[in-house]
């Protein structure tokens, strides 16, 4: 891996345990009578912060792909209407348009995120399987 993809990799996995630590003190982890009780709710301390990285990651790989390229041109049609004062913003007469400076810039999506998230859902799995048996 590159030095810019750990360091990315870490501060989701950072914003992933900080996540975990405030539904911890939320579900009162610590205050759990037995160790099933504190899976369970070590569980749901990964389970939130799981379900928000990956739908962040999975959004951002549906926007990537030009999934949401016709409400973007929708937006930026209306504002230009509404603000025609606004000289450093070119929107294209057509759709095709749009799509093709957009496909020419180039598009990433936030992997790094979604692949934290997953690993937080697993480990969500882990302690739900440990909390039902």
């Amino acid at each position: 891996m590159k030095k810019k993809e750990l360091i990315l990799t870490g501060v989701c996995a950072a914003l992933a345990l900080t996540g975990a630590v405030f539904t911890a003190v939320n579900r009162e982890l610590f205050a759990q009578p037995d160790f099933r009780a504190a899976a369970g709710a070590l569980s749901d301390c990964f389970l939130v912060p799981g379900v928000f990285m990956t739908g962040i990651g999975g959004i951002s790989y549906i926007s990537s792909r030009g999934g949401y390229d016709g409400l973007s041109y929708a937006f930026a049609r209306f504002s230009h209407i509404l603000m025609p004062t606004r000289e450093n913003t070119r929107v294209p007469e057509h759709f095709y348009e749009y799509k093709q400076e957009k496909a020419k810039k180039g598009r990433a999506w936030l992997k790094h995120v979604f692949f934290t998230g997953l690993a937080a859902l697993l480990i969500s799995a882990v302690f739900l399987i440990v909390y039902v048996s």
